[in-house]
């Protein structure tokens, strides 16, 4: 489901909209996404809010697939200073999972794996928890393989 060169730790970031640039940017460098996506995600959150943040200190940024998504895939960004996505304290995010889909069939696949490790509260406290590439990597690899 993701690839260890799509996962990013990071001590810190000016903001939300610079935290959703670098976390793209695996997705972005290696011809996923494209620049319009990147933009489409940001102008999502500005004009609906931070609907993205799908649990405590996580969030989910995506775009539609029409807005640039190349290939199907996710990445990972850890940042450990709290990014806020408002005045907001429930909208601290710490870690961001950029999604990427071809389609909406796709999209919701994806999406559906993605929220199965993040719901074995074992599995999102770990996330969260997580120290280095490997520890994300292995969370979200060892879900899908043998629960």
């Amino acid at each position: 489901m993701l690839k260890k060169q799509f996962i990013q730790l990071i001590d810190n970031c000016n903001d939300w909209k610079e935290a959703i640039k670098i976390a793209a940017r695996p997705l972005l460098e290696n011809d996923y996404i494209t620049n319009n996506y990147v933009t489409k995600m940001i102008s999502n959150i500005e004009s609906l809010g931070p609907y993205i943040i799908v649990l405590p200190k996580l969030a989910i940024p995506h775009a539609r697939p029409e807005d640039g998504a190349k290939k199907s895939a996710i990445s990972v960004l850890k940042v450990k200073t709290s990014v806020y996505f408002s005045e907001n304290s429930e909208n601290e995010v710490n870690i961001l999972i950029v999604l990427s889909s071809v389609d909406s069939n796709k999209h919701l696949s994806t999406l559906r794996e993605v929220l199965n490790v993040l719901s074995d509260e074992a599995h999102y406290k770990a996330l969260l928890k997580a120290q280095s590439i490997e520890d994300i990597y292995y969370i979200f690899n060892s879900k899908k393989g043998g629960e």
